[in-house]
């Protein structure tokens, strides 16, 4: 009986991995698109401030001046969008990879006590 008991509650825990691993992988594809996306938004400021400058340099006119330093902004802005996607990407997968490295010391010499070096 046990040990169709563990089979059962082995079962369980890897369908229940398996749905959230699913969700997560969701998640993860959402943020790719999300990052994608603000990618080609910031490129398209950049290329309106781009012209606007162009025009400034042209003409000299004020309004090209200001619309170009505004383009220039908004593209500022979905950079630091992009960049700040980016940076916590990388410290969540550092993260999951110092977790999974501290696991495998553990399971190889179990007897050694693992000091967190943060």
């Amino acid at each position: 009986m046990h040990a169709i008991g563990r089979a059962i509650s082995e079962l369980i825990g890897v369908l229940t991995a398996g749905f959230i691993a699913f969700f997560v992988m969701l998640a993860y594809a959402a943020g790719l698109l999300l990052l994608l996306a603000c990618g080609f938004v910031c490129a398209g400021f950049l290329l309106v401030g781009l012209f606007s400058m162009v025009m400034w340099l042209f003409t000299g006119d004020a309004h090209a001046l200001r619309v170009m330093l505004g383009y220039f902004g908004y593209a500022a802005g979905t950079f630091s969008v992009t960049a700040a996607l980016s940076y916590y990407q990388g410290k969540f997968i550092d993260g999951m990879k110092a977790r999974q490295y501290r696991r495998i010391a553990q399971q190889r010499a179990p007897y050694l006590e693992l000091i967190d070096m943060r």
